[in-house]
């Protein structure tokens, strides 16, 4: 990115937010720098101060290391009623974010034909136009495994824009691991796993023993990688506080990342 003469006002202000989040987590410029692969220290503080404008690929190593979204560092216009709220929401607990995710999920306009909330299963051998398939939860993870093969039991009528993401599948959830944000017996639209920070998103997961013959069946859960004294491990997380969280060792346990959850579409 070419260095400016001066200041641009909007990288400017985009840069006072990033000063801010690295300041009050005690990081230094070279630290931030270093775990986010940009050239140099120079190159950070360049961008605090506005000479240069960032790419949306700094943006997003830059904001992974200090532990917030893209749009927290670029929600600049703090006076309009949806970035004064998205400026609310950072300290939020997760839980009631949830809340309010599903009630803004309540009232939007449907995607999908639906019957008494619920939607409506097309039958057939063949997909109708503007469909995805519906599948059971349990058989998912034959749709992305090779050689293996799963046979919808319907299909449901969904938007362009759905039907369009990577192996986009509906599946009906039993259990409440992600209640109230998928709630038990919800009908959830799911794509195969994106790539990209997986913080605060939602993936249907399946987890094989030592032995590879305990399989349990897939759930949905939130998925960190962390370091726990030196070692490398995994833990899924639940929404729901009933359901507590799993704490597993890659070199003894095979965790399958069947599916993303994208939106609840009834139930």
């Amino acid at each position: 990115m070419p260095r400016r003469s001066e200041p641009d006002p909007r990288a400017a202000a985009i840069g006072r937010r990033i000063r801010a989040f690295r300041e009050a987590r005690g990081l230094r410029l070279e630290q931030v720098a270093f775990e986010s692969g940009l050239t140099s220290k120079g190159h950070l503080s360049d961008l605090e101060h506005g000479r240069v404008n960032p790419t949306v690929a700094t943006l997003r190593a830059v904001a992974e290391q200090l532990g917030v979204w893209v749009v927290d560092l670029v929600n600049v216009e703090v006076e309009a009623p949806r970035a004064r709220l998205i400026e609310r929401s950072r300290g939020v607990p997760e839980g009631v974010l949830a809340r309010w995710l599903a009630e803004a999920e309540s009232v939007s306009p449907p995607s999908v034909e639906t019957a008494g909330g619920a939607p409506v299963i097309v039958q057939g051998a063949r997909p109708p136009r503007g469909a995805v398939p519906v599948v059971d939860l349990e058989a998912a993870g034959g749709l992305f495994g090779p050689g293996r093969t799963v046979a919808p039991i319907g299909w449901v009528k969904v938007d362009a824009r759905s039907r369009a993401l990577p192996g986009a599948f509906v599946a009906q959830v039993r259990g409440d691991s992600m209640a109230p944000r998928v709630p038990n017996g919800a009908f959830v639209l799911f794509r195969r796993p994106g790539p990209g920070n997986r913080r605060g998103r939602v993936f249907l997961v399946e987890v094989c023993g030592p032995d590879a013959r305990e399989r349990a069946n897939p759930a949905l859960q939130f998925v960190e990688r962390v370091t726990v004294r030196g070692q490398a491990r995994v833990v899924l997380r639940a929404l729901n506080p009933a359901h507590p969280p799993r704490v597993l060792d890659p070199a003894r346990t095979e965790l399958r990342m069947l599916a993303e959850c994208v939106r609840v579409l009834g139930g």
